[in-house]
């Protein structure tokens, strides 16, 4: 099923992160963080944003910040997501399930 996307005309997501311009599936980037990305345009002005985030806001996941709940920055089904306080989402930080940022850039 898919939701549209607020202040979007003609954009759609569904719950597996799946971002639609009308009928034709858009292909997110990833970043450096392995975080994925997509860009939407509104009177022709490109908005970039963090599908965790896009997913955030589109179904409504209460909390401060958006919680990979298996630690996999590029997996931003509905089902691997949460919203947790800033706190909480730090304490898991620290479990094995994600890659340290000392991992990702040496240090």
């Amino acid at each position: 099923m898919k939701k549209p996307i607020p202040n979007f005309p003609d954009y759609y997501i569904t719950s597996q992160a799946e971002v639609y311009h009308g009928n034709k599936k858009l292909s997110p980037s990833t970043k450096p963080t392995g975080y994925k990305q997509i860009t939407l345009y509104k009177n022709k002005k490109p908005f970039t944003i963090e599908l965790h985030s896009l997913m955030k806001k589109v179904f409504n996941l209460k909390g401060q910040v958006v919680d990979h709940k298996n630690g996999n920055r590029s997996n931003n089904s509905l089902t691997n997501l949460r919203g947790q306080s800033y706190s909480q989402n730090n304490k898991n930080k620290h479990g094995s399930k994600y890659k340290h940022n000392r991992d990702l850039y040496g240090g």
